[in-house]
């Protein structure tokens, strides 16, 4: 194993980490579908199981790395993004950035997997939530929560979260690749894994923000983030078609009671994402960082507040549409 010397001047001991860190996550996707097949032996299971606790082991092991190393939350967060020369070159160094783009494409890939199959969830093997001896879900639920939680102390002990520092860097990552430029390019598959992952998020809340962020910014560009307009509303839909099954732990498929449960999802969603553009403070804080990056004055939170608004009205019709759609 690797020595987490703090004084690390070779440049071998990250290379090693790093390099040990991505096979773990490439592998994976790979060792976890044997799994998937209608009879799981107790030896694929094994060998899933093992695949996730050696990853879970290697994610460890880097953040450790980082702090002993001088990393600090603040220093992977938007907010620091004019950040001095010096931390950028740190977090190059150490591979952060690259650590998380592994772990986003093994989820990805660990999804894929499993087969595409997005709006019939009870049909996926992915959603079967009642049936959480299957070891992908369970692997599925302790990744997405590894990718996505953020509370400062965890367990009943309410130890320090061991990987707040990933957790924080792939907050930064989700919105990068929420933002306009990227998502009016996203493709399918990506719009897919994005939303299965905020829908897997460990908090309802943060992947809720995600995705307001995501709105406020796309309609502050030009042309009111139009672009971005297909890419938003499939998220959107695969997002509340997840939430309800995990809600309604997966209606069937044909009854009445699934369809209503999918409509109000779709309601309650929207209720509450404009319930975070009435939060002054929120609005404020994405506006005002999205100016920054982009190098212009910031406009009147009045402004950015009533384009998002107007925004979302067209993408919630666009979500109703694709989840009606869907369910035909």
């Amino acid at each position: 194993g690797m020595k987490c010397k703090a004084q690390s001047d070779g440049g071998g001991d990250e290379v090693n980490l790093m390099e040990r860190m991505r096979l773990a996550l490439l592998r994976l996707p790979t060792d976890a579908t044997i799994t998937s097949s209608v009879s799981i032996s107790s030896s694929s299971q094994a060998t899933a199981t093992a695949a996730w606790r050696h990853v879970k082991e290697m994610m460890l092991e880097c953040c450790r790395y980082w702090e002993n190393n001088g990393v600090t939350i603040s220093m992977v967060l938007p907010s620091a993004a004019s950040v001095e020369r010096d931390d950028t070159a740190l977090l190059t160094k150490l591979g952060i950035s690259k650590v998380v783009d592994w772990a986003l494409t093994s989820w990805t890939a660990l999804l894929l997997s499993q087969g595409v199959d997005c709006f019939t969830p009870t049909s996926s093997s992915t959603l079967t939530i009642s049936n959480s001896n299957d070891p992908i879900s369970k692997i599925e639920k302790e990744f997405a929560t590894m990718l996505s939680n953020r509370s400062h102390s965890i367990g009943k002990n309410n130890d320090p979260n061991p990987l707040l520092l990933f957790a924080m860097a792939i907050s930064h990552r989700i919105n990068e690749i929420l933002s306009y430029v990227h998502l009016k390019q996203m493709s399918g598959i990506h719009v897919l894994s994005m939303a299965r992952l905020l829908a897997k998020f460990h908090s309802r809340d943060n992947a809720e923000e995600h995705i307001m962020t995501s709105i406020i910014t796309c309609s502050l560009v030009k042309g009111g983030g139009m672009d971005c307009l297909d890419p938003l509303s499939r998220l959107l839909a695969i997002y509340c078609c997840n939430i309800s099954i995990v809600d309604g732990d997966a209606a069937p498929e044909d009854s009445l009671v699934g369809k209503i449960a999918n409509r109000t999802t779709c309601a309650d969603l929207e209720g509450r994402l404009c319930s975070k553009l009435n939060d002054e403070e929120f609005v404020e804080r994405v506006v005002s960082s999205f100016h920054k990056e982009e190098g212009q004055q910031s406009p009147q939170r009045e402004t950015g507040v009533s384009r998002a608004k107007s925004f979302m009205d067209v993408i919630f019709s666009m979500t109703a549409h694709f989840i009606k759609c869907g369910r035909n």
